[in-house]
């Protein structure tokens, strides 16, 4: 059980693997980012 077990995961991992390099190529463009018209809160980056 523990070989077929193990053969199904690695063909799980494999699949995701392959679905993101097929997809990511549609995941580029910038239609989700938000512009900002207001001013920043502070002209100084404080990391205080």
């Amino acid at each position: 059980m523990r070989p077929v077990a193990a053969a199904i995961g690695i063909a799980i991992v494999v699949a995701h693997g392959v679905a993101f390099v097929s997809f990511a190529d549609r995941a580029r463009g910038d239609e989700l980012a938000v512009q900002l018209a207001a001013p920043l809160a502070s002209p100084q980056l404080a990391l205080d």
